[in-house]
């Protein structure tokens, strides 16, 4: 027989999903600061591999520092990415524009030799 976990978890809600291990929560516990869900045993595991002490209690724990500042770093890196990208627009626009001007100062300079 096949199980949720592997059939219709496409059908739940991914509150429901661990991110971690991508199956059906299994002892839930909530993040305090995130609000993210996890597996009791995948919030285990990361505390070991990170050998961190996080406060908690019996229905919530502490969010895991790694996943704050992945969630930081990553909005910084979408800000960013907006600004290369109007930098390279700026960049191709000013490019452009001082090729027109370079072409208007020649037709001037030539024009200018004719009125001598």
């Amino acid at each position: 027989m096949v199980d949720i976990n592997t059939r219709n978890k496409h059908m739940l809600d991914r509150k429901y999903i661990c991110p971690v291990c991508s199956l059906i929560l299994r002892e839930p516990v909530q993040l305090t600061e995130c609000g993210h869900r996890l597996c009791q045993t995948c919030l285990n595991a990361g505390q070991e591999q990170m050998n961190i002490d996080l406060p908690r209690t019996t229905t919530a724990g502490a969010c895991i520092p790694a996943t704050a500042q992945f969630e930081e770093v990553h909005e910084m890196l979408h800000i960013l990415a907006g600004d290369i990208e109007a930098l390279v627009n700026n960049e191709q626009r000013l490019s452009n524009e001082s090729f027109q001007m370079q072409i208007t100062l020649t037709i001037l300079k030539e024009e200018s030799s004719k009125l001598k």
